[in-house]
């Protein structure tokens, strides 16, 4: 199911709207891997109803459990609210992102101790002490050997992989990251005496007070350093408490289990953890180098300009003509905010750019200059419904047209003949109506030139006007907002309205043909 859940999404989910999709696909893949299960241990599993006798005996050792967990998410979850509270969004945003490259390879290390905590307890109900300390010493080998890999490793490429990641704009959690991998090994360290020792011997005390522990002196930390390092200072608060725990559960069970010997046995890959890290940051630096936002190519500045010009304009959507996709990979490398419309002229590369963040492939002819690639990408767009009239596109694409790896222009386009903008007004809200323009800016303007069917063209509306206004095909007034004369009129006498049209006045020419677009609140400029 996992597998089938993956191709799904890979299928399914292509823009940010398709939110709903993931989640639906995730909650049924869960579904419909657990129902499989249920029926193949009908034969394994009878059912009764339990007793509060038979209850009782397993909540106290699973209230002691639940202890601890609730430690852990004092101090796991308490970053995120102290800096929501004390920084801000964004230094939370930075935090989470650094958390969860952390969290991929301790999942793997956490497993070590969840896949062997059931048979060591085993183990120790059978008295078989040899056992579980020599299940202990390999476990303890390979889980540190990772985790110090995984450690060193992380640091060596925090810098670069934060914003090939997670876009330019999370730099910063490069630096989380390096600080956050510090911890990796501490936590590996704990989690072997912790599932493999404390809670199949039962010394459950030490395990609860090393974790209240930790969560305090990450408490005093936070409060000491968030208000000045921001996220940084969680980073080392978490640091610290993650120290304390390994040191105080090492501690109290240091006559019990070869406590000096695991230490010693971590110096040698420690070691080479060092010369790995070394060895990995400098290849990471020259990496950074060529990928540094001052220091990037041609193709790819411009691909971070026209996100940057996408969300301030608030555009629709980022339209890109890409002979190779390369162009719309950048693109989607920083992670707009906006749909992104690549319209490439080979069904091998809609394919390929099918399977990257955010992008939406269509097939276009090749076009013979800079204005006809413009308005056939737009076009597209629209046909397929990403685009309408009156909306804000931004466009990118190669000058001379048709030649791979130029990327080099960017431009801010209005779809369709789109003379004036505004909030659309009508009986439906989706009305269409057109005719002449008849632009006034007086009501003596309006009693000379105004004839029956005519689109009327004004700054505001009065009581004075409402018969021409019955008599008009659409209404455009340059006065905004859903409560002004023309908006109640508009709606009262069911006219196509459109309302805040700035500039509509000046921009419109009396006597050309429009249509007003209640839907997209545009006016567009007809043929003819």
């Amino acid at each position: 199911m996992k597998i089938l859940s993956v191709f799904l999404v890979l299928v399914f989910v292509k823009t940010q709207t398709d939110l709903w999709i993931y989640a639906l696909i995730l909650a049924l893949s869960v579904f419909v891997g657990q129902s499989v299960v249920w029926f193949a241990l009908k034969q394994y599993v009878s059912w009764r109803r339990p007793s509060w006798a038979n209850m009782k005996q397993h909540i106290r050792p699973l209230f002691v459990l639940f202890l601890p967990i609730l430690a852990l998410s004092l101090y796991k979850y308490m970053d995120k609210i102290m800096l929501g509270s004390i920084s801000s969004n964004v230094q939370v945003g930075f935090y989470e992102n650094a958390e969860k490259i952390i969290n991929v390879p301790m999942s793997l290390i956490m497993a070590f101790g969840v896949v062997l905590m059931p048979r060591i307890a085993n183990m120790v109900t059978s008295k078989d002490k040899g056992e579980v300390f020599k299940l202990i010493d390999m476990s303890m080998e390979a889980v540190m050997l990772l985790a110090i890999a995984i450690s060193f490793g992380l640091a060596g490429i925090s810098f670069v992989l934060a914003p090939i990641f997670f876009g330019y704009e999370f730099e910063e959690c490069g630096i989380l990251i390096m600080g956050l991998a510090v911890t990796v090994p501490f936590m590996a360290f704990a989690n072997v005496i912790r599932t493999q020792y404390l809670i199949p011997y039962k010394e459950d005390k030490i395990f609860v007070v090393s974790l209240f522990l930790g969560a305090a002196v990450n408490l005093i930390v936070n409060i000491i350093l968030i208000p000045y390092m921001a996220a940084r200072g969680a980073v080392i608060g978490t640091i610290f408490a993650e120290i304390i725990v390994c040191i105080y559960q090492s501690y109290f069970v240091r006559k019990k289990i070869f406590i000096k010997k695991y230490l010693l046995n971590t110096i040698p890959p420690i070691l080479i953890g060092i010369v790995m890290f070394v060895f990995v940051f400098q290849i990471g630096n020259v990496m950074q180098m060529d990928s540094n936002p001052g220091k990037i190519s041609v193709s790819d500045a411009t691909a971070h300009a026209a996100c940057l010009t996408a969300r301030d304009v608030n555009a629709a959507a980022i339209v890109t003509v890409s002979e190779s996709g390369t162009t719309a990979r950048l693109l989607s490398k920083y992670r707009p905010q906006q749909p992104i419309i690549a319209c490439v002229m080979r069904e091998q590369v809609q394919r390929q750019l099918s399977l990257s963040w955010g992008i939406t492939p269509l097939m276009m002819s090749l076009a013979h200059s800079t204005d006809e690639l413009i308005e056939m990408s737009t076009a597209l767009a629209k046909e397929n419904g990403y685009l309408h009239n009156g909306e804000l596109a931004v466009v990118t694409a190669g000058v001379p047209v048709g030649v791979s790896g130029t990327t080099n222009m960017i431009k801010i386009h209005m779809v369709g003949n789109c003379l004036a903008t505004g909030v659309g007004v009508g009986p439906e809200n989706n009305d269409v109506a057109s005719g002449k323009a008849c632009v006034c800016r007086t009501m003596d303007e309006v009693r000379a030139k105004f004839k029956p069917g005519m689109v009327l063209v004004v700054p505001s509306t009065s009581n004075e006007m409402l018969s021409f206004v019955r008599d008009a095909a659409a209404l455009v007034v340059e006065e905004p907002g859903l409560n002004s004369h023309a908006a109640i009129a508009g709606k009262a006498l069911l006219k196509p309205t459109v309302v805040g049209a700035a500039g509509a006045t000046s921009h419109i020419r009396d006597g050309l043909m429009v249509a007003v677009d209640c839907a997209h609140g545009s006016v567009q400029r007809l043929q003819g």
